[in-house]
């Protein structure tokens, strides 16, 4: 259950898993850098099914809708040289999720220990390596708070899986100013996916995180 309370609005929501926990990686170690210890343990429950209620403005309405949780921690920081990364998870029509992950270079180029994982219908993962995954920005959005300018809209294209699919923000200022206590400033929210799968149209929704746009990110994983 989750519950938040404050003074402008709540919600209260439960989550039952509609598919197993997915180990990210090998076997839960994902690689983070070039070397071995440059890396995180994770794991996600890539579909849950929740349900319950918000409450704004005195007004309370019940809900429904499908999550995902990640659950990633490590001891090292990001390596010399990544300043910050691109990470996607993304939620299928077709009842599959995507995890992609880029980490990006001072060269603007992206690091080769960016990977990801597709998870079929019956919850069975594959590991999705850099040399499979290609993501051009299609469209930016500048802050004017920070003056960082952040992709507002992808394409990202996984030929072995035969996706070719457009990301875009729902929002794009879902900038995020943590100056208070983390101090970090970097955009994630939510999006919507449109596009093809094995030839068929395909739907979606997911979230991005982009780290690294407003400054360098040298902050634990």
């Amino acid at each position: 259950m989750l519950k938040v309370l404050t003074g402008e609005f709540s919600f209260e929501l439960n989550f039952k898993p509609a598919k197993p926990p997915v180990l990210h990686g090998d076997s839960g170690y994902s690689l983070k850098g070039s070397t071995p210890e440059r890396a995180s343990c994770y794991y996600s429950f890539t579909r849950l099914a929740g349900q319950g209620s918000i409450t704004i403005g005195g007004n309370t309405v019940a809900v429904s809708g499908s999550a995902w949780m990640d659950h990633e921690f490590s001891t090292a920081v990001l390596e010399p040289g990544i300043t910050g990364w691109d990470w996607f998870s993304l939620q299928l029509s077709d009842d599959t999720e995507v995890m992609v992950f880029l980490l990006r270079t001072e060269t603007g180029r992206v690091h080769a220990a960016s990977s990801g994982t597709y998870i079929d219908t019956s919850g069975i993962a594959r590991r999705i390596a850099n040399a499979e995954i290609n993501v051009a920005v299609l469209d930016t959005w500048k802050s004017k708070a920070s003056a960082a300018r952040y992709p507002a809209r992808w394409r990202m294209q996984i030929p072995p899986l035969s996706i070719d699919v457009r990301i875009t923000a729902n929002l794009p200022d879902q900038e995020m100013r943590t100056l208070g206590s983390s101090g970090v400033t970097y955009w994630e929210g939510s999006v919507s996916i449109d596009g093809v799968k094995n030839k068929q149209p395909v739907k979606g929704q997911g979230y991005v995180e982009l780290t690294g746009y407003a400054g360098a990110f040298d902050a634990p994983l």
